[in-house]
């Protein structure tokens, strides 16, 4: 019952965010991506991590390539919102560098501040349920011409890993099934893309607790000029905690 409480909210988003999709994705473009990411961590005290990702981003017709460096400091903390649920709770901050080479030479530089909460609750011993909330400030430069453009935005993520039951998940290693949505709420929209909305299952193995390799296949749609750009992403994930 209580798993399917949790699952109220991204029914509702799912509704009125595919409206929004429909009417703005009927001239949209399509287009095929390749993610490979990198995601690294550190401990650095019982409840606090320095977190990082490392990713390269290519667009098919190959119109352009993306290097992405993000770096973040998360603090975690338990049951202090939810007592009579299983959960924690994770505020972060972090910075992130957007490096963006077009098949036409041109150039541009996002840096991007976020700030975050995020809530994991743990349904049973195979399934967990996050939200995730964080604000990002936009800072992009075109290197070509030197002109700025300032956004700013909110970004909402309900996400699931069910590890699957049987031999094929024991022990804190096998297959898991990671499953997410996620939402943006552009208040001040730049001239670089602004995404609306990421639909992205996938197929895990994890090694152990610091340890996992993560496969998706998901679907994009972002805004560019008024114009619509639908995308379907394939994405390699590889995460580790150093110590």
């Amino acid at each position: 019952m209580c798993g399917k409480v949790w699952l109220i909210p991204f029914v509702f988003l799912m509704l009125w965010w595919s409206q929004y999709v429909n009417a703005q994705s009927s001239s949209a473009n399509y287009t095929i991506q390749l993610w490979l990411d990198f995601n690294p961590s550190w401990n650095i005290g019982e409840r606090q991590k320095i977190i990082a990702d490392i990713d390269y981003r290519l667009n098919w017709p190959h119109s352009w390539n993306r290097f992405v460096v993000r770096a973040g400091y998360q603090y975690k903390s338990y049951n202090s919102l939810f007592k009579r649920l299983k959960s924690e709770e994770d505020y972060l901050a972090g910075l992130g560098f957007f490096y963006i080479i077009k098949d036409d030479g041109s150039q541009a530089l996002e840096i991007r501040p976020y700030q975050g909460f995020k809530t994991t609750f743990f349904l049973s011993n195979r399934w967990k349920m996050r939200n995730y909330v964080r604000a990002e400030e936009r800072f992009h430069v075109d290197l070509e011409d030197q002109t700025q453009s300032f956004g700013m935005r909110l970004r909402y993520q309900i996400s699931t890993d069910y590890y699957i039951r049987g031999k094929i998940y024991l022990n804190g290693r096998g297959f898991y099934l990671p499953l997410a949505a996620e939402f943006f709420f552009d208040l001040v929209e730049t001239s670089s893309a602004n995404d609306v909305l990421r639909l992205t299952p996938g197929l895990g193995y994890q090694f152990n607790s610091d340890f996992k390799l993560q496969g998706t296949l998901g679907y994009h749609f972002t805004q560019f000029d008024k114009a619509g750009l639908n995308a379907i992403v394939y994405r390699i994930s590889l995460f580790k905690t150093i110590f």
